[in-house]
């Protein structure tokens, strides 16, 4: 069997899957060679394959310093793995398809379907381009906006390119910094222009492509979507949740926002209650924060953005869907409604399903990086986290981990993105097969008692 047979009998799972790791591979190679880094020496593979899979799922963990470590090829090939991971290949591809004059098959537009996490492949080319140009416009009014700040402590070029890198980065959620001596926006705590701009960025970045044109179309709450409506409502909570915890778990700690004025510990909470949400900038050190700092921050993480975004984590819709079933079970209520419809038991299977799996596996990797690293285990937790919700934040073990720990994060960081159900359905058999096999039947049903 060729080449060509063997792929078409790949399921989308699988192409999807694939697809992540022949980029990152792509990518560690480039960063392998001499010319990425910046004393002109060659990186060794397993840090290389760290950082591409850091990039590719745009998380933001890094064994090395961005700004300092990688020269000015290999940052360019960090951000073009951003960028892609970012936006996702398949739209990317589905571009060059249609300069090359190429027709979009169906199966093709299925993969775009699932990689952007749509109900329906139908209008898919005109939605991929429109995503796209909400891309690139969004990118540039962020570079605008971060430029007028950076011209003024780098030369012309030098602030243009850390414009337009640092826009890229925030959008995309992966929060990538070119700054040097690892202090990420910590030397801009008292901007504005920076703070809002970045975090303006990763609201935009991470609420999902579907939601964002739905409220460019529709300009108006009662209008929006069903899915829009949750996905809104609920970052705006954890938005407004995480700014209140940190603000006051932080307000007298000297060593993150203590010393500072009362409207800098205002927009530095603001920031840190934004930047979880699957980020990775940041403007405190994350290894001084409080414990009810640390717990805010890991729970932000784990809840992560929107589906069809650049974020990472079990998404807001699936926690809205988890607490709506919470609340209507102690209601004594047979239905799960909100804003006006009812909520599937199918979807909160799925919803249930897409919160277990990550959790699962965090315990699982937590415990294997423990045994094996002289580390303290409420790091390990955070950074491991940070990976599995491709955030990104760290208390600084990143660089202290062993090659299995290393390898452990990358996983995580990969899973976070691809997803572990796509993972799971791309390694298990096609479930169509496993609905033939049981379609036919049902069991009797068992009291349980609970």
């Amino acid at each position: 069997m060729n080449i060509k047979q063997h792929l078409r009998k790949l399921s989308q799972s699988q192409i999807l899957s694939f697809g992540f790791i022949t980029l990152i591979l792509l990518g560690t190679i480039l960063l392998m060679l001499p010319v990425s880094s910046a004393e002109g020496v060659p990186t060794n593979f397993i840090d290389c394959l760290f950082t591409a899979t850091s990039a590719t799922c745009v998380t933001g963990l890094t064994i090395f310093d961005t700004g300092t470590y990688w020269s000015t090829f290999g940052q360019l090939v960090i951000i073009t793995l951003i960028q892609i991971g970012g936006v996702g290949f398949m739209s990317l591809t589905t571009i060059v398809f249609l300069m090359l004059g190429r027709k979009i098959s169906i199966k093709n537009r299925m993969l775009i379907q699932s990689s952007l996490s749509l109900d329906s492949a139908e209008g898919i080319v005109k939605y991929v381009k429109s995503v796209l140009m909400f891309t690139f416009i969004t990118e540039c009014i962020g570079a605008v906006l971060l430029f007028t700040r950076f011209v003024r402590d780098y030369p012309l070029m030098k602030a243009v390119y850390f414009s337009v890198f640092h826009s890229v980065s925030a959008f995309c959620n992966a929060g990538f910094d070119i700054f040097g001596g690892g202090i990420s926006l910590m030397g801009y705590t008292s901007s504005p222009t920076v703070t809002l701009t970045i975090s303006m960025l990763i609201v935009l970045g991470g609420i999902g492509f579907t939601v964002a044109m739905d409220v460019l179309e529709k300009k108006g709450f009662r209008k929006l979507s069903f899915n829009s409506k949750i996905v809104l409502s609920t970052t705006l909570t954890l938005l407004i949740f995480g700014f209140v915890f940190m603000l006051f778990s932080e307000y007298n700690n000297s060593a993150t926002i203590g010393n500072m004025p009362l409207w800098e510990k205002i927009l530095t909470s603001l920031f840190a209650s934004v930047t979880p949400r699957t980020a990775g900038f940041f403007s405190i050190d994350y290894s001084k924060v409080t414990t009810i700092g640390y717990l805010v921050t890991i729970i932000l993480m784990f809840i992560g953005g929107s589906p069809g975004s650049t974020a990472g984590g079990i998404k807001t819709s699936a926690i809205a869907v988890i607490l709506v079933s919470v609340y209507s079970t102690v209601k004594g209520r047979d239905d799960m409604n909100i804003f006006g419809r009812r909520i599937t038991e199918q979807t909160l299977r799925k919803a249930f399903v897409m919160a277990f799996m990550p959790f699962v596996w965090t315990i699982f990797a937590v415990m294997i990086i423990s045994m094996t690293n002289s580390l303290p285990l409420h790091d390990i937790l955070f950074e491991t986290v940070s990976a599995i919700a491709t955030v990104g934040l760290t208390t600084g073990i990143t660089t202290k981990l062993n090659a299995l720990g290393k390898i452990l994060i990358a996983m995580s960081m990969f899973f976070g993105r691809v997803g572990i159900m796509t993972i799971a359905y791309a390694i298990a058999r096609k479930r169509e097969d496993i609905n033939a096999e049981t379609s036919s039947f049902r069991y009797p049903e068992g009291n349980l008692m609970l």
